[in-house]
C-alpha cells in the first residue's frame, strides 16, 4: 500500500518524493543525519517521511529542494475554469 495515501493503487507527490529522496540517499551515501541537517529538519522527520507519515508543508519543500525538485501550490479558488456553456 501507498505509504502516503490510503489507496493502494495511487502514486502520490508524496510517495514519488519520498522515493526520490530515499533514491538520492543511496546513490550518494547521505545519512539520515546528513539529509537533515542539510533540509534543516530533524533526524526523526525525515525518517517519519520516509516511513508514511506526513509532515509539514515547509518540510516537504525543503525535501523537494533538496533532490532538486519543485513543489508549486495552486489556489483552486484561482484555478483556471472549464469551457463555458
Amino acid at each position: 500500500m501507498s505509504a502516503h495515501h490510503s489507496d493502494p493503487n495511487a502514486d502520490t507527490l508524496l510517495d514519488q518524493l519520498a522515493r526520490a529522496v530515499q533514491l538520492r540517499m543511496d546513490l550518494t551515501g547521505a545519512s539520515l543525519r546528513q539529509v537533515a541537517r542539510e533540509t534543516g529538519m530533524s533526524v526523526s522527520t525525515v525518517s517519519r517521511f520516509l516511513a508514511g507519515s506526513t509532515i509539514t508543508l515547509d518540510g516537504t519543500c525543503a525535501l523537494a529542494r533538496w533532490v532538486g525538485r519543485a513543489i508549486r501550490l495552486t489556489d483552486p479558488e484561482r484555478a483556471p475554469e472549464g469551457p463555458s456553456a
